[in-house]
């Protein structure tokens, strides 16, 4: 019986090894952000401090747009509720035309 304990250990090691390694070459299994995604939630962040709203309280997109009423927040957050629940992101080109505008 103690002859199998070492062999095993090491079975259980190396397999261990080996799904580390697999997850890192594979990435953290998450989905990865689509074109736009990260640039427009930058985006609205910038816009949110320039709008000075500090923290982040928990409410939605359109909630916030109601309570802020502010320039160009309206396509914002119509492009972050669409990225956000429906999974229809803008495209990059789009996101740095709405950058342009806020600017």
């Amino acid at each position: 019986i103690l002859g199998l304990i070492a062999p095993a250990l090491a079975i259980a090691i190396g397999i261990v090894f080996l799904y580390a390694w697999l997850r890192r070459r594979w990435g953290r299994g998450g989905p990865r952000p689509q074109p736009g995604e990260s640039e427009l939630l930058r985006l609205y962040e910038r816009l949110q401090r320039r709008l000075s709203r500090c923290g982040a309280p928990p409410v939605t997109p359109l909630e916030y747009q109601h309570a802020m009423n502010a320039l160009l927040l309206d396509e914002v957050t119509a492009a972050v509720n669409e990225g956000a629940y429906a999974g229809r992101w803008p495209a990059p080109e789009r996101v740095r035309e709405l950058a342009q505008r806020i600017s």
